[in-house]
C-alpha cells in the first residue's frame, strides 16, 4: 500500500505560515479584549478562530500509520491540550463537584454555567477536532492513489461545510463543542488541502515560489470578503460567534 503522504514536511520555515499563524494568534486575542475592540469584534470575531484552525491544517501532518500510534497521538493531545485547559478552567472557576463535571463536559455554554474563563472553549474543541481529523486523513491513507486520497480528502471536507449548518445546537452545547469541533476538522482539512495545492509555490527551494505580492492580494480579498459577516449585523447576537456554532 502506499502510504506517502499528500504533503510532505516543508524544507526550512515558510515564512508565509509563520505570518498566518501570527494574524491567527493576533486576531483571537483581539476578539477578546472586549474593553477596547469597540464595533472591530463584529469584524475579526466572525474569521479568528476560522484562520486558526485553518493555520493549523496547514502545518497538520499524519502521525497515524498503525493501531498502536493512536496511543501516542491521544496522550500527546491530553498533555498539550486538555492538562492546560482543565487546569485554567479550575483556576478560573469556583471548585465544586458540579463545576468539574461542567468543565469536563468542555462547551463554551458549560464554561459559563461552570463561571470560568469561557474562551478556554477553544481547547476541548481543537482537541476533538485535531483527532477527528487525524481520523479522515489516517482512512485517506488507505487509499492507494494519492489522487484517490486527494478526492475523499476533498469530500469529506465539503460533507463536512454541508452538513454543519443542519446541526442543533443545544442550549448547553454539545460535549467538547462536537458540533464546533465538526466545523473545525473541515477548517483543519482547508488548510491542509490549500497547503497540498501551494506546497510548491510557497516552499523554498522549489524555484516555483509565487510573488509575495500575489499572496498579499489573496489575503487582501478573503479580508474584503469577511466585511460581509461585519455588515450583517441583523444576526442572532450580533455577530458570528464559532464558540457556539452561530
Amino acid at each position: 500500500m502506499n502510504t506517502q503522504p499528500l504533503v510532505n514536511p516543508p524544507k526550512g520555515r515558510i515564512l508565509a505560515i509563520d505570518f498566518l499563524k501570527a494574524m491567527a494568534i493576533i486576531l483571537v486575542v483581539f476578539s477578546h479584549i472586549n474593553a477596547y475592540n469597540g464595533s472591530a469584534k463584529i469584524w475579526t470575531i466572525c474569521f479568528a478562530a476560522n484562520v486558526f484552525f485553518f493555520s493549523h491544517g496547514v502545518v497538520c501532518r499524519s502521525k497515524i500509520h498503525k493501531l498502536s500510534d493512536w496511543k501516542d497521538f491521544i496522550l500527546n493531545r491530553i498533555v498539550s491540550i486538555l492538562a492546560p485547559y482543565l487546569i485554567w478552567g479550575m483556576i478560573y472557576s469556583p471548585l465544586t463537584a458540579k463545576n468539574i463535571v461542567k468543565l469536563c463536559y468542555g462547551s463554551h455554554e458549560s464554561l459559563s454555567l461552570a463561571d470560568s474563563l469561557t474562551s478556554l472553549w477553544f481547547l476541548p474543541c481543537l482537541f476533538a477536532g485535531d483527532l477527528l481529523f487525524a481520523l479522515i486523513l489516517w482512512a485517506a491513507e488507505q487509499i492507494k492513489s494519492p489522487k484517490g486520497r486527494l478526492i475523499f480528502l476533498t469530500t469529506v471536507v465539503a460533507g463536512i461545510l454541508a452538513v454543519c449548518p443542519f446541526l442543533p445546537h443545544f442550549s448547553k452545547g454539545w460535549p467538547f463543542g462536537a458540533d464546533v469541533a465538526l466545523q473545525a476538522a473541515a477548517w483543519i482539512g482547508l488548510g491542509y488541502l490549500t497547503m497540498y495545492l501551494l506546497k510548491d509555490r510557497i516552499n523554498p527551494g522549489t524555484g516555483k515560489q509565487t510573488h509575495p505580492l500575489v499572496l498579499v492580494l489573496i489575503a487582501a480579498a478573503g479580508l474584503a470578503l469577511s466585511l460581509t459577516a461585519f455588515c450583517n449585523t441583523s444576526m442572532p447576537g450580533g455577530y458570528v460567534m464559532m464558540a457556539e456554532a452561530r
